[in-house]
């Protein structure tokens, strides 16, 4: 009788065992898993600039006798995350005084236009930066209109940098961009940079 007690013991002791192994465990994630979290989390980001817009017509055709000034334009831009690597964006572009070149001597002026903007973003490579930082560079593809003028159509191209702080928990967070923009038909070409949350 006694030779059939510790196999019977061992019998019942070894599934409690297992079973409090499996519930200690710590809980582990696959990357598909944290992507899916970060675009659940993380699908608007608005950001807010300034657009230093140059005509693009003199600034590829060098003339002594024509000194170009940068207008100074407020941007904003409103994002919606499709995926991890695509969005969908509009913008607005709106110039803060008139546009002003200096031709022989004489200053020249003329007021520019608005524009709005929609358009795809693609930003195909992300670098993670320590454990709550990322950099993306990122381009974006737009169409639109003069809101003002002679309401012409205007396609444009954007390419920028964009370095985010963000929090572990729900990837919510500030960030900074500094790019280039041109636009065709408005001849407007300049460096840009600024502000956005991600939220």
């Amino acid at each position: 009788m006694k030779r059939w007690l510790l196999p019977c013991a061992l019998a019942l002791l070894v599934p409690e065992v297992a079973s409090a192994q499996s519930a200690d465990a710590p809980a582990t994630f696959s990357t598909s898993d944290r992507v899916e979290e970060v675009q659940r989390s993380s699908s608007i980001e608005f950001s807010v600039g300034t657009f230093q817009m140059f005509d693009s017509t003199k600034v590829f055709r060098y003339n002594d006798d024509v000194q170009l000034i940068p207008t100074s334009a407020a941007k904003a831009v409103l994002e919606y995350f499709i995926t991890q690597y695509w969005r969908a964006v509009t913008m607005y572009d709106l110039p803060l005084s008139t546009e002003k070149q200096i031709v022989a001597g004489e200053i020249q002026e003329r007021v520019l236009p608005s524009v709005w903007s929609f358009g795809l973003e693609w930003a195909p490579f992300q670098f993670a930066i320590r454990n709550n930082a990322q950099l993306e560079l990122e381009g974006m593809a737009l169409g639109g209109f003069e809101v003002s003028g002679e309401q012409r159509f205007v396609p444009s191209l954007l390419g920028r940098m964009h370095l985010s702080a963000y929090s572990s928990a729900d990837n919510t967070g500030f960030g900074v961009y500094l790019g280039v923009h041109y636009m065709a038909v408005a001849n407007r070409i300049g460096p840009l940079y600024g502000v956005g949350y991600r939220f």
